[in-house]
């Protein structure tokens, strides 16, 4: 009888098969996992981990399936760790999922992406998680939000720690967008602590929503304009820029 064919693929080293996996999605990668008893367990020690949502009818979906991945992967193996997401994620759970990467990675270190230069903030998360993200990327040079930063509820028995941290955030930042600027008072904040802070900062390019959104107490694109070119800047020689979306 002839014999049956051997599985070359399977037999051959992690490295070479996590490089097959980096060009499945997450979800198909996950899927290869019932081919063989090594393929089990493969996919949870690839390095690079890219989540994308951009259905909110599967928001909550999408958010088991991020659960269940990280809670199977060895996460002290990733190299990439990439999130985006159109639509409100819970905070709480963006929060375990950041620190699942951190305690993995070191019980005594926050887990820290030093090449990062470039963020791009796409998804619409609380300030505690703006927080946690800028923290991890301290060579830092160019920060976009590219969604609109949402409102949030003050409390009153909440410690103004934003103020605190954003002091050592942004030593080498040189370049800002807000692309959908409404003038918040969320917003503002930023833009302040920003300018207040950033000794690098080259140019900080404010993009408004004009009519496009609309809460209480709005002020008018000239009146935003005033106010921000009169906050504090650490570095003398920035730019700041205004365009309008209308």
């Amino acid at each position: 009888m002839r014999e049956a064919a051997k599985d070359r693929i399977t037999d051959l080293p992690d490295s070479l098969l996590h490089h097959i996996h980096s060009f499945l999605h997450i979800v198909d990668s996950a899927r290869t996992s019932i081919l063989s008893k090594r393929w089990n367990y493969i996919w949870t020690t690839v390095p690079i981990l890219e989540f994308t949502n951009c259905a909110n009818a599967k928001t909550e979906k999408f958010m088991d399936f991020v659960d269940g991945t990280l809670d199977r992967h060895n996460s002290s193996n990733v190299d990439k760790f990439s999130l985006v997401s159109t639509y409100q994620l819970n905070e709480s759970r963006f929060h375990s999922w950041i620190a699942t990467l951190a305690i993995s990675h070191s019980s005594k270190y926050l887990l820290t992406f030093q090449n990062v230069k470039i963020l791009k903030l796409t998804c619409k998360i609380t300030t505690d998680g703006e927080l946690a993200i800028l923290k991890a990327v301290p060579n830092l040079e160019s920060l976009i939000f590219e969604v609109y930063v949402k409102e949030e509820v003050e409390r009153s028995d909440k410690h103004d720690h934003i103020s605190e941290a954003a002091e050592c955030l942004f030593p080498h930042l040189k370049s800002v967008v807000f692309r959908q600027f409404s003038g918040n008072p969320r917003e503002r904040k930023w833009v302040r602590l920003i300018l207040k802070y950033a000794e690098a900062l080259e140019i900080l390019t404010i993009r408004h929503c004009g009519s496009y959104l609309v809460f209480r107490n709005a002020r008018s694109e000239k009146e935003l304009m005033v106010e921000i070119l009169n906050y504090s800047k650490a570095s003398p020689g920035c730019v700041i820029k205004f365009c309008s979306l209308d």
